[in-house]
């Protein structure tokens, strides 16, 4: 056993250094009696428990067992620059490793889902420790550059009012970029001594387990290291946890655990839970426990770089590789396949892939490098390539069911659950000490898969998880299960993994196929044993629930949520949530942006989705933590290219990077904006030969469609579609020649292109082949597409109605019947677009009076001018002018509260001259040439949009011939608008016959 005097002179030496590095001196209880009256703690436990949705729930208190609570510092402070979630779990989990390593404890941890806050009852007979529970929190308060210090503050829940027991400060590095190494080194060293002393000081007691040498881990913890599934890491953390509590410590175990936790730690980075980051903080703290034991043997770099490197600390890794090599010690094959993934050699880390041992590590490693990425192109073959190795490896699977091509995301998110089903109960029956209930269970699920081709969810087997879910919550309570990890801890990754499947799945059948409310309800109900009791169910049961229902549900499901758990992988939520109620993205995106950490995933994450998620700061960050990686560059071209130093690194990124079509990409877009021809070409020529994917081709044949050498476009364009079809890539291209043939004038040419991409049935091919068919005057081929579109998709319900009205053709009758019976079957209040369109048809039958309260509704929550816009030229139709000058003003103020984007600027601009035409005498007097500069000059599709809103207001001041022009420059724009069906029923309706649409939209010269 470890002696307290070792404990004692590791605690010397420890303050010793932390005085060095000018750390203040923690304040133990005694002590905090001395401080002076005045000086605050660094946090106020009261304050911190009131922000936490947990603070007031108690959780048993005894002295074998420290249960920990998520709290967060963070909460009590303003808005800063977001500091991550990772490092507040290294503070959460040096604790736990004191107790648990130290002292021998046992140990619960709230992330983890094992702390159950409806209280476990201490109905042991061990002894319980007096005053409340031990909890720790902390925070780094500042803004960005001002981070001083990372506080820590460990307090007592004490019936009578919380009690500080400890406090310190440690300082940050001087580069943010080191904070990670940086504090999981001084976290290491404050989980072998002052958290001790602290946890002793508090009533505690224990040993830790003994060192021994040569203690080799078990065949199938081996055998999990290059296992890519959640099962086998779950058993082997458990596995090594109780050989070193019955066994001893070890140099093997100890690297089996750090890399054991690194691994679960990113393949459930997909999860919408911080579990993951907890899982990697305990990896870098053992990681670094196993350097501080070894000092310079082989094993602790290895393990520490390995430990790095998968959650994306690549220079670090690298750095830990050069000391073993300065020491003289020989990498490893596996620490070589390290090496080159952290410094982004494709071809040295593809030729290790020929070793069938190093392989699932290779193609594991490929996937980390691809994980944060949009582009499908770069994703499809890294993830189907490591699913090829290992099918049942759900990270990839999750990957691919959001971010690949329609028909690998049909499969990857239909096929999922049920390739889950399979792999759970299949390794889960390999296991020898289930406990019996839940072993039980395992036996019922695996039996009650169904053989052959089936249903993606099984009614029965979704039954059965959810009581086997509850049984390993049940069996994992304290006093049933003193093991690390408890049983909680599998049943939190099983149904995590369920909901995150349902989650993605119901996104794909709502957003890529286009599946009404109405069809989706019998899947969320299937779904529901995985939704009834999970805190993000309620979002994935707002897919079946009327907009009335999602009214008074939403608001409360975010009211429920921990703002401290959001996580990034929350986004597809937040999308779906956004239009039917709009601070649901706020109030998730935000929050999970704070909680991003200075790693691989989550920097380029940001760099992938742009300036306004971070973009440049993140650059900034991966160039440090990730020298070689591609998408540095890429943040560097893209969003720092107004320095001369990057330009002047042009040719520089263009070597070094050539091989990554991200960085082409990045260099065409911006050779392109220069006008530079021929380097654009150049390089988007590499990109096309190395990556031959839709979006390569097409930013080559721009480069030849801005220079006007539209032939070459159109090869280019042609031999796009030589290549295999992947998804709707290639009805997009076929679409896009459609358009570029009718920008042309050229209908004939485009038809045959459009029917084809009309034929996958997606909204916006039928709208090109609706196009096509109109600019031909084939207005019975036309109306199939739009009915067919309107049939298809109950968001575009009321727009065959409107094209009806708009050509004075078509099958008016039955077109009005679909309209009445989507009116009759909406739910209040409707989502911004379907509104919009009801207050439309009102327009077109007729009944204004009926439309004017749908736009101000509209306006009243939006505050977008487009509607104020329309609400006050209905209110003028009808005679009340008084509301028609108001909602006017109204409009006119937004521009004065910037920002005010280009779009909202012209509505904005043309509501100032309303307002200026009022002013005049009878008869009403536009300043015709200020309207015709502003609808000139619009963004593209608002020229059609101001149009109608000109002919309009001259229309409802009897100046017919006047309204005309603007109302047949709107009627006969190729931009598929509301407005243009407005204008052109208006036409009709008075027996003017607009003939056919135009080949652009009139009136547009905006450079």
């Amino acid at each position: 056993m470890k002696s307290n005097e070792a404990t004692r002179l590791l605690s010397v030496l420890f303050l010793s250094i932390a005085a060095a590095w000018g750390a203040s001196v923690p304040i133990h209880a005694a002590e905090e009696q001395e401080k002076s009256a005045d000086v605050a703690p660094l946090h106020d436990p009261r304050e911190v428990m009131d922000v936490s949705p947990y603070g007031d729930v108690p959780v048993a208190v005894r002295k074998d067992a420290l249960l920990l609570k998520a709290y967060d510092g963070h909460r009590m402070l303003g808005p800063t620059e977001h500091r991550g979630r990772l490092l507040q779990e290294l503070v959460r989990q040096a604790m736990l490793i004191a107790a648990r390593d130290e002292l021998g404890l046992i140990t619960r941890d709230q992330t983890l889902g094992e702390l159950s806050l409806e209280a476990e009852a201490d109905e042991s007979t061990k002894a319980e420790l007096p005053g409340g529970s031990i909890q720790i929190v902390s925070s780094i308060p500042g803004d960005f550059g001002e981070m001083d210090a990372l506080s820590i503050t460990v307090f007592r829940e004490d019936t009578e009012g919380p009690q500080v027991l400890w406090e310190q400060k440690v300082p940050t590095p001087q580069y943010r970029w080191k904070m990670v190494e940086h504090f999981s080194e001084r976290l290491e060293q404050l989980a072998r001594n002052d958290l001790v002393t602290v946890l002793r000081e508090a009533g505690y007691e224990g040993t830790g387990s003994e060192w021994v040498k040569n203690a080799p881990v078990p065949e199938d913890v081996q055998q999990a290291a290059m296992d890519w599934n959640m099962t086998p890491q779950f058993f082997a953390i458990r596995s090594l946890h109780r050989l070193i509590r019955e066994e001893g410590e070890s140099a093997e175990r100890l690297a089996a655990l750090a890399e054991s936790y690194a691994r679960l730690g990113t393949l459930t980075a997909h999860h919408m839970s911080p579990a993951h980051q907890a899982f990697k903080a305990r990896a870098l703290l053992y990681s670094q426990r196993l350097s501080v034991i070894m000092g310079r043997d082989p094993i602790a770099y290895e393990t520490r770089a390995y430990v790095r490197a998968l959650l994306g600390r690549h220079q670090p890794a690298l750095d830990d590789l050069n000391r073993q090599a300065e020491q003289g010690f020989d990498l490893s094959e596996r620490t070589k396949v390290i090496e080159a993934f952290c410094r982004f050699d494709q071809e040295r880390l593809e030729s290790f892939a020929a070793e069938p041992d190093l392989r699932p590590l290779v193609r594991y490693l490929q996937f980390l490098a691809v994980e944060p990425y949009k582009s499908e192109a770069a994703i499809e073959p890294v993830a189907t390539a490591l699913l090829e190795e290992q099918p049942d490896c759900f990270a990839a699977r999750d990957l691919l069911s959001q971010r690949g091509s329609l028909g690998v995301r049909r499969s990857a998110a239909a096929g999922g659950p049920r390739v889950f089903a399979d792999s759970l109960y299949e390794r889960l029956q390999k296991q020898t000490d289930l406990p019996p209930a839940v072993d039980e269970l395992v036996n019922q699920g695996a039996a009650s898969q169904p053989q052959g081709l089936g249903a993606e969810w099984d009614p029965q087997e979704l039954q059965i998880r959810r009581d086997l879910i509850a049984a390993l919550r049940q069996a994992g309570s304290l006093d049933r299960d003193p093991s690390e990890f408890s049983w909680a801890v599998l049943d939190q990754l099983i149904e995590e993994t369920g909901v995150v499947q349902a989650t993605r799945m119901m996104y794909f059948l709502r957003y890529a196929l286009g599946v009404p409310r109405e069809q989706l309800i019998g899947t969320v109900r299937l779904l529901s044993p995985l939704l009834d009791d999970h805190r993000h169910g309620p979002a994935v049961l707002s897919y079946a629930r009327s907009s009335e229902e999602n009214t008074r549900q939403i608001p409360r499901y975010l009211a429920s949520l921990n703002r401290s758990d959001l996580e990034v992988t929350m986004e597809p939520i937040a999308t779906h949530l956004h239009p039917l109620h709009p601070p649901a993205w706020q109030g998730i995106i935000q929050p999970a942006l704070d909680h991003l950490d200075l790693v691989y995933r989550d920097l380029v994450y940001q760099i992938e989705r742009g300036e306004g998620w971070g973009g440049k700061g993140a650059t900034w960050m991966l160039a440090e933590i990730s020298p070689h990686a591609p998408a540095q560059a890429v943040g560097q071209i893209r969003f720092r290219w107004e320095f001369a130093e990057i330009r002047d690194r042009a040719d520089e990124y263009e070597t070094e990077f050539g091989q990554y079509p991200e960085v082409l990409q990045a260099l065409g877009e911006r050779y392109r904006e220069a006008e530079d021809w021929e380097a654009a070409e150049r390089v988007l020529s590499q990109l096309v030969e190395l990556q031959p994917s839709k979006q390569a081709y097409e930013a080559l044949a721009s480069v030849y469609q801005q220079q006007g050498q539209h032939d070459k476009w159109l090869e280019t364009m042609e031999a796009f579609l030589e290549t295999p079809e992947s998804g709707l890539s290639h009805a997009r291209v076929r679409a896009n020649i459609a358009e570029h043939y009718l920008e042309q004038g050229e209908p004939e040419k485009a038809l045959p292109y459009a029917e084809e991409a009309a034929g996958t049935w997606a909204a916006w091919a039928m709208t090109s082949a609706i196009r096509a068919h109109e600019a031909l005057g084939n207005f019975a081929e036309a109306e199939v597409w739009v009915r067919r579109r309107a049939e298809r998709y109950d968001n575009l319900s009321l727009t065959w109605y409107a094209w009806c009205r708009r050509m004075g053709t078509g099958d008016l009758r039955a077109a009005a019947a679909h309209a009445q019976e989507y009116l009759s079957s909406m739910t209040r209040p409707l989502p911004d677009q379907q509104q919009m369109w009801v207050a439309a048809h009102y327009l077109f039958k007729g009944l204004p009076s009926k439309s004017l309260p749908e736009w101000q509704e509209l306006y009243d929550r939006t505050k977008s001018p487009y509607h104020g816009l329309h609400a006050a030229l209905v209110a003028r139709e009808q005679g009340d002018v008084a509301l028609s000058d108001q909602l006017l003003q109204q409009i006119v103020e937004i521009g004065t509260r910037p920002p005010v984007e280009e779009v909202k600027h012209a509505t904005v601009k043309l509501a100032e001259l309303f307002q200026d035409a009022f002013k005049q005498e009878e008869p009403l007097s536009l300043d015709q040439e200020a309207v015709d500069e502003l609808i000139r000059g619009a963004p593209a599709g608002e020229p059609t949009n101001l149009s109608y809103f000109v002919g309009k207001l001259l229309w409802i001041d009897d100046q017919q011939q006047a309204a005309k022009p603007y109302l047949l420059m709107s009627a006969r724009s190729p931009v598929d608008k509301l407005n243009r069906e407005l204008a052109g029923a208006l036409l009709r309706d008075h027996g003017t016959d607009f003939g056919k649409l135009a080949p652009q939209e009139l009136l547009q010269e905006k450079k």
